[in-house]
């Protein structure tokens, strides 16, 4: 399991991915937390925007509306 991981994002279209799925795991946050501090900007800069998705979406799940501009999704 942790060689899938630590080779999963080898390129940023898995961490993107990980984001699109929205499965917030504790496993899912540790791997996007880590990558999201990785030398490559790419890979960094989609694992933290996938990490904002799945806080986005958790605050979906329990009813806090934002409006359009506080959703960096829209």
């Amino acid at each position: 399991s942790g060689f899938f991981f630590n080779s999963l994002l080898n390129n940023y279209y898995e961490g993107e991915a990980l984001g699109a799925i929205g499965h917030n795991t504790e496993k899912v946050v540790q791997v996007l937390t880590n990558f999201s501090k990785d030398s490559r900007p790419e890979v960094a800069e989609t694992c933290q925007l996938a990490l904002g998705r799945l806080e986005w979406l958790e605050k979906q799940k329990k009813g806090v509306n934002e409006d359009l501009s506080s959703n960096p999704y829209y």
